[in-house]
């Protein structure tokens, strides 16, 4: 091929491409404008939300010049939907329109012309409650409005304004004819507007016959010939009225329509997709397109042996109410087993039927006042029992028009005459009769739904509402987590408090799940088996449950764990190990997930996380506590014999407080209370119940403690103690300060509250530390049985009686540890209470008081005592201390004292004292003796003149406040000091404050000179401050002469601050050039020449530095050529980017 062809070709092929692109750009262009132009003119045809959407406003104008089109539109579509108006006198012909509805969509977008999508004609005595609730609550489930279900109530004799308005404003019309809709003038009226409206603005209509022929209707025959007659005599002289309501009935029972008998739930759906589908369609006709969203609304399920979450049981399948409260619970993702009719027929129940009931968490009974009449509900019932006692499934009964009284007294009630029919029938088998009476006793005793007068879609709420709960109260999210699909082995932990439901939520849980394993075996209270025979005794124990053998004795530890390893190896097996209280009851067992087969699972429960974090467990499971309505649900469904539910309202709060949301608690509980229930009359069961409830704080249920009590028997001894000191004392309180306390008596605090924290005994909420009320109970039941006659040989107290008592005392052997007495306890029995003999309590660490309601100075302060904390300390003088104290923190604020202590008191572990607000006291005390004092407060010490030097030998102090001290005159901190641990110094409203020295304190990090009105030099401030943050002058009205700072970096750091000053005359900084730079504005700043102490002064500013040198300005003047440079550079890349997104878009 020569040279002169391929350039000919090559030209042609650039000319083709060219070609080819033109017509591409013009393509966009005339379809951007057909688009624009079609959107324009179907603009009115769009609702008001797919208007805004796609950014149009609607406007009055828009409206009255498109409605031509509107009208004409709205023609082309009724003939496209003819078959909805064309009339036929045979029912299937009427039913057989329905049978293909157009495609459903979620999303329902209808013309902006109308306000309402659909006009509802009805009378409300024949089908509000049963009918029309429901029609309209799915209707607006599906975002299409309708009118006539809430003005129902207004209407009257004379068809109103707002009606006919209404009417004109609708879409589409239904009409729904029933036995007494021709009795109704109103109704007339409005068919008549109806039909008027539908042939003028040919809008879509079509009738629903609500227990009525479509015959009847039709020729006005039966029901509807004697409303007639009777409107005839009323309307003699109106006869044109009567005809036009006869001839508006004929012309719409003409049409297709629906035919409702005893579908009624499936006929309100059928409407709802018809509605659904003609608005869908007049969207997707404006749109140009005939797709349609899809609908999910069931969610998928996992696949596991409990196929179903809830099973009916009932007598009526094809009641509204069924059919609905169905519906919502399959809506809400609820897998539901209905009983159909011909399940329902014979006396036997069916296997899947059986099956069934098995295989559901939750069961639904609904009585009816025909219940009892079919024999096989009733040995349905019978099974219900039988399988609920035994897999620990929920019943939840609903009562519908009937009461529950009716269900339990089968000789009285409605059930009185099937009952009587049955006995006659199974005379050879009585206690068949018997079990049918007994499992209608228990159902009728549980706690369930009463329908009696409110509406039927309300109830269905309720009950849906009580599945979601009860559903949270099973193992569901169990099942979850053991994630049943995947194949490999996995461990899980479930961890909880005693008494949370472990134990039961995991049984539950492996009776629901063990069948799809090839072995499964739940070894109750691990713990136990272990103490018992140890590692051996477990091991024959998995072997007895999974493989059923029981090995005689002759065996030997290690011959046994062979068994284990060889008879078990690569199945696919449940284990479950109840109550592990330690990781060794684990690691010894032969059997681990390493020799299991796929899909193996583990599932251990203990009080201790520490367990699960060791073992390696997948997943955690914290057993969380009930919260307020499921701890109701559980009560209720326990103590079934609290039938009026509003006159025990306040009891049962109570009882749920004590019990804090702990299931054990509630069912302990409720099967005591439950007992008076049953023989007691009402007023007197109430009594019962106070009672009960007074004495619990005081002698709590042996029941409940049980477990409790193994929790707080696996501590070790310091842990122990840690536990009753929170119990006792110091729960709801933060934790910094309850970790100081008790650091302070000798416990490592830190490792005891996370070993409690592990074990599920405390809880940590907006850092308080937090136990529950069963648990403090416990603790100060252990303190009391220590001697529960005499509290002097307890080791805590925490009453005020009981401290009286202690200090009445003259035993010499007593063993008080710790008295916690907090404000606001009781002292009205107890006024000014003679403590001289707390001298006496030689074992005593702890003392937190608060008070002045005491006398009798006791001589001197146990030897032991630790932690003192006596807010309002009513003494002028502290008692002597005992040689060798062991005083680690003196709190005494709010105190009369005048003086700590007299000459040298050696207080060798002391390390805080607080002494702030003491109002009396006039100087520190010689603190040579407290060499390891960290914190001293004096804050508020307002007649305090004089500090002892000794303070400034205090090596170990951090923090020193003398805030709001007012007679302070000087502070004398110099380089003589020894303070180089103080970092915090507060001297905020020091206002007599004149001569300071700080020459002594290098490591001080922060410093408050607030409202320090007469201070007028402060001595080389921040002469050896390294790490100053703020230094806190601002805003003060002070008489500051000069301000020295000998470090630049510090200057950094507190120039912000200093800023702000007013009156200072200068700000001074060393440098090795001896320049004075002042940063930032000070109007009231005087300049000055010279400073003797720093000699000749080069340069001082006001403000900004005017003086910069030839350096500075040469980076500078390079810092703004870079910045311009770099600027045009992001100029040319926006320039190249937009270039290259147009030659994109062209292309």
């Amino acid at each position: 091929m020569d040279s002169g062809d391929e350039t000919a070709r090559t030209s042609a092929y650039a000319s083709w491409s060219w070609t080819r692109l033109c017509f591409f750009i013009s393509g966009i262009f005339f379809g951007s404008f057909v688009s624009g132009m079609l959107l324009r003119w179907k603009k009115p045809l769009l609702s008001s939300n797919f208007r805004a959407l796609l950014g149009y406003q609607d406007s009055d104008s828009d409206n009255i010049q498109d409605e031509a089109s509107g009208e004409e539109d709205s023609a082309s579509l009724h003939s496209l939907d003819s078959n909805i108006i064309q009339g036929s006198s045979l029912r299937q012909q009427e039913d057989s329109a329905w049978d293909h509805p157009p495609p459903e969509s979620k999303s329902i977008i209808t013309e902006g012309s109308y306000k309402y999508d659909v006009f509802l004609s009805f009378i409300g005595e024949d089908t509000r409650r049963s009918f029309i609730d429901y029609l309209y609550h799915r209707l607006s489930e599906e975002g299409i409005s309708a009118f006539g279900n809430e003005v129902e109530l207004n209407r009257g004799e004379t068809i109103s304004s707002q009606f006919l308005q209404a009417i004109k404003d609708s879409r589409i019309y239904i009409v729904v004819f029933s036995r007494s809709y021709a009795s109704s003038t109103w109704c007339l009226d409005e068919l008549v507007a109806i039909v008027d409206c539908y042939k003028e603005m040919k809008q879509e209509l079509f009738p629903v016959f609500y227990d009525v022929d479509p015959y009847e209707v039709r020729c006005q025959s039966g029901g509807y010939e004697d409303a007639f007659d009777l409107h005839r005599e009323r309307f003699k002289e109106e006869p044109d009225k009567i005809y036009k309501w006869k001839g508006a009935m004929t012309y719409l029972a003409n049409l297709n329509g629906l035919t409702l008998d005893q579908e009624k739930g499936e006929g309100i759906e059928r409407i709802v997709e018809k509605v659904s589908g003609i608005l869908v369609y007049k969207f997707q006709k404006i749109r140009f397109s005939d797709k349609h969203p899809e609908s999910t609304e069931r969610r998928p399920s996992l696949k596991e042996v409990n196929k179903y979450d809830v099973f009916l049981s009932l007598r009526h399948t094809h009641s509204t109410f069924i059919y609905y409260l169905y519906h919502y619970l399959t809506k809400k993702g609820f897998s539901t087993f209905k009983s159909d009719e011909e399940i329902q027929k014979g006396e036997s129940i069916p296997s899947q039927v059986l099956q069934a009931i098995k295989d559901s968490r939750i069961i639904i009974v609904v009585f009816t006042r025909d219940y009892a009449d079919s024999t096989s509900s009733l040995e349905e019932m019978t099974t219900i029992v039988e399988c609920c006692r035994e897999l620990e499934q929920t019943i939840i009964p609903v009562f519908f028009d009937v009461d529950p009284w009716d269900v339990r007294l089968t000789q009285i009630g409605p059930y009185k005459k099937a009952f009587v029919s049955h006995t006659e029938k199974f005379k050879q088998d009585p206690l068949k009769i018997q079990k049918w009476k007994e499992a209608l006793t228990h159902v009728s005793n549980i706690n369930g739904v009463h329908i009696k007068h409110e509406p039927e879609i309300e109830v269905i709420g309720k009950i849906v509402q009580a599945v979601e709960l009860r559903l949270r109260l099973t193992s569901h999210n169990l099942e979850k987590l053991l994630n049943l699909e995947d194949n490999r082995v996995l461990v899980l932990g479930i961890w909880g408090m005693g008494g949370s439901g472990k134990t039961t939520r995991a049984l539950a849980l492996y009776k629901r799940i063990f069948q799809q394993f090839e072995a499964a075996c739940f070894i109750k209270d691990l713990s136990q088996v272990y103490g018992i025979g140890g590692a051996t005794a477990v091991e024959k124990e998995i072997l007895r449950e999974t493989l059923n053998e029981e090995l005689p004795d002759v065996y030997s530890p290690f011959e046994i764990s062979g068994l284990v390893r060889k008879r078990l190896s690569w199945k696919r097996i449940l284990i479950v190990f109840d109550n592990v209280d330690e990781l060794m009851q684990l690691k010894e067992l032969a059997i681990n997930r390493l020799m299991l087969g796929m899909g193996s699972r583990i599932i251990i429960t203990t009080r201790n996380r520490r367990i699960l974090d060791a073992y390696e467990v997948d997943e955690i499971y914290e057993i969380p506590l009930l919260n307020e309505d499921e701890a109701r649900e559980l009560f209720l469904s326990a103590c079934p014999g609290v039938t009026n539910y509003d006159y025990y309202t306040e009891l049962i709060a109570r009882v749920l407080e004590y019990a804090g949301g702990l299931p054990l608690a509630i069912k302990e509980l409720a099967s005591i209370l439950q007992v008076r229930c049953e023989f007691f009359l009402q007023d007197l069961n109430k009594s019962f119940w106070q009672h009960t409830l007074n004495r619990l704080r005081t002698r709590p249920i042996v029941e409940i403690m049980k477990p409790l009590k193994t929790s707080f028997e696996s501590l070790d001894e310091d842990e122990k103690e840690i536990f009753l000191h929170i119990a006792c004392f110091f729960h709801g309180k933060r934790g910094d300060y309850v970790i100081q306390v008790l650091n302070s008596c000798g416990f490592f605090a830190e490792i005891g509250i996370q070993a409690l924290l592990d074990k599920s005994l405390i809880t940590i909420q907006n850092q308080e530390i937090h136990m529950h009320d069963m648990l403090q109970d416990l603790g100060k039941k252990i303190v009391r049985e220590e001697c529960a006659e005499n509290p002097p040989l307890r080791s805590r107290l925490w009453l005020y009686e009981d401290f009286n008592i202690a200090l009445r005392s003259k035993m010499e052997r007593n063993k008080v540890k710790a008295i916690v007495l907090y404000e606001g306890t009781s002292t009205s029995k107890h006024e000014y209470l003679n403590i001289e003999r707390l001298s006496k309590m030689r074992n005593l660490v702890l003392l937190i008081l608060y008070g002045q309601h005491f006398s009798g100075i006791p001589t001197s302060l146990p030897h032991r005592l630790r932690y003192l904390l006596w807010d309002g300390y009513p003494f002028s003088s502290l008692p002597s201390f005992e040689p060798y104290n062991r005083l680690v923190e003196l709190n005494l604020p709010n105190s009369r004292i005048k003086r700590l202590w007299n000459g040298r008191k050696n207080f060798p572990r002391l390390e805080r004292v607080d002494m702030s607000y003491s109002e009396e006291l006039t100087e520190t005390p010689n603190f040579e003796g407290c060499p390891s004092l960290k914190r001293l407060d004096l804050t508020g010490c307002t007649n305090l003149v004089q500090v002892h030097p000794s303070i400034g030998h205090l090596k170990e102090l951090a923090y020193l406040s003398f805030r709001d001290c007012d007679k302070l005159v000087t502070l004398n901190l110099d380089h003589k000091c020894k303070l180089s641990s103080l970092k915090v110094l507060d001297l905020y409203s020091c206002k007599n404050l004149k001569n300071t020295d700080f020459t002594g304190l290098p490591n001080l990090e922060h410093i408050d000179l607030g409202e320090c009105t007469s201070l007028s030099t402060v001595d080389d401030l921040l002469g050896l401050w390294q790490e100053l943050y703020p230094l806190q002058m601002a805003q003060q009205k002070v008489v500051l002469k000069v301000l020295t700072m000998t470090d630049d970096k510090t200057v950094q750091k507190a120039i912000k601050a200093v800023a702000d000053i007013f009156g200072v005359e200068a700000i001074a900084v060393d440098r090795k050039e001896q320049k004075l730079i002042v940063i930032g504005k000070m109007p009231t700043l005087a300049i000055v020449k010279k400073l003797k102490k720093f000699g000749k002064v080069d340069i001082i500013s006001v403000g900004p530095v005017k003086e910069v040198k030839k350096e500075e300005k040469k980076e500078e003047k390079k810092e703004e050529k870079k910045k311009k440079e770099e600027a045009e550079e992001e100029k040319n890349c926006r320039y190249i980017h937009k270039f290259q997104s147009s030659a994109r878009l062209l292309w």
